[in-house]
């Protein structure tokens, strides 16, 4: 079954592939959850180290077995006047798949990759396992924060934003997979 829905806007994309059968063994997908955020966002004078959620970049996903594992994957597309902005991975509250504490820096997923070029945006694109743990019928609901040192980041344009051939709107994506473990 593949199942599509948009919003009245059409500015989130959602989506559902399940194939779950008896046969399913260790390793298999058992169903994928994306969102797809085809809106603009920008995070402006945040002070440093604070955290801002990218709203309308979050997915949710109900296991069908106890003991599934869930691949999250995200790609953004983003474009920033030159600052370093990092995106953290939350489950719910809880922040995943940082780097090692050390000293003041900054623990994230994935930098957002600088361009100093500010008429262009650059991708960024994570992958990672995930081993939470929940109940059977427990809905796991993944997020993306936006952290930074000060600064503006586009989400899904470029600083500029030309009003031209040479300014593009993008999409940037979170997608979820529950892996039979």
């Amino acid at each position: 079954d593949v199942k599509v829905q948009a919003n009245a806007s059409g500015a989130v994309v959602t989506g559902i592939l399940t194939t779950t059968s008896p046969g399913d063994g260790v390793g298999k997908i058992l169903q994928v959850q994306n969102t797809i955020l085809t809106s603009v966002f920008t995070v402006s004078g945040q002070s440093s180290g604070a955290e801002t959620d990218l709203t309308g970049l979050s997915v949710s996903i109900t296991p069908t077995r106890a003991s599934s594992k869930i691949l999250v994957e995200f790609h953004i597309q983003s474009g920033s006047t030159g600052t370093t902005f990092g995106a953290i991975v939350k489950r719910g509250n809880t922040k995943i798949f940082q780097g090692d504490t050390d000293g003041s820096r900054q623990r994230v997923t994935a930098q957002l990759s600088l361009n100093s070029d500010q008429n262009q945006m650059t991708n960024t694109s994570f992958k990672g396992l995930d081993t939470p743990s929940y109940s059977l019928g427990d809905t796991l609901t993944y997020k993306i924060v936006l952290t930074s040192d000060g600064g503006t980041c586009q989400i899904n344009r470029s600083h500029n934003d030309q009003n031209s051939a040479t300014g593009k709107r993008t999409c940037s994506s979170i997608i979820v997979y529950e892996v039979a473990a």
